[in-house]
């Protein structure tokens, strides 16, 4: 059901936040002189060419932050850039590979740079598009699971409310909603 698998995304966010709040000896790959990630680091995102994927969405796409910007972010992209064993693991064109679906990856991106993001709506495709049409709550349960992916929990609390409201008009349902912390 859509409730248990929110609950899930979230926890998992929280066992992370947690993991990575934990005591350390220091800061992830500070050690003296261990390797540091560049200032500015590009990223390709994509699936292999193998995954099944929607034609529109075939192939990588390279975006680029600051590695200190990923690191604040926590997740995944903590759990990454925070760590120097990861510092060579470029691809030949010297991008770090990252094996998801590029399609949302520009609002997390956004969401990680500057704490707000545009969430997706319902597509209608163009004339000369590949792309099938799509409902709102379809576009936010995938972007909700891309939050989740990256356990990046105010983004995943943003449009879990959103695709919540999306999904139940009932006062009823979103006041039970609210009581189990999903709203």
């Amino acid at each position: 059901s859509l409730v248990a698998e929110l609950l899930a995304l979230r926890a998992a966010c929280d066992e992370s936040a947690a993991r990575q709040a934990g005591p350390q000896a220091g800061p992830p790959g500070r050690a003296s002189g261990a390797k540091r990630f560049e200032m500015w680091v590009s990223l390709q995102v994509g699936l292999p060419e193998e995954a099944e994927q929607p034609p529109a969405f075939t192939g990588t796409q390279v975006f680029s932050a600051r590695s200190a910007v990923l690191r604040r972010a926590g997740g995944y992209l903590l759990d990454f850039f925070g760590d120097s064993a990861n510092v060579g693991c470029k691809t030949d064109g010297g991008h770090y590979r990252i094996e998801r679906s590029w399609k949302h990856f520009e609002a997390v991106l956004d969401y990680v740079r500057d704490g707000s993001c545009a969430l997706p709506a319902a597509y209608s495709p163009k004339s000369q598009d590949n792309r099938r049409a799509s409902s709102e709550e379809e576009e936010l349960r995938e972007f909700v699971r891309e939050a989740g992916f990256y356990r990046i929990r105010p983004l995943l609390d943003l449009a879990t409310s959103r695709l919540l409201r999306c999904r139940y008009s009932s006062p009823r349902m979103l006041s039970l909603l609210a009581e189990r912390g999903l709203l």
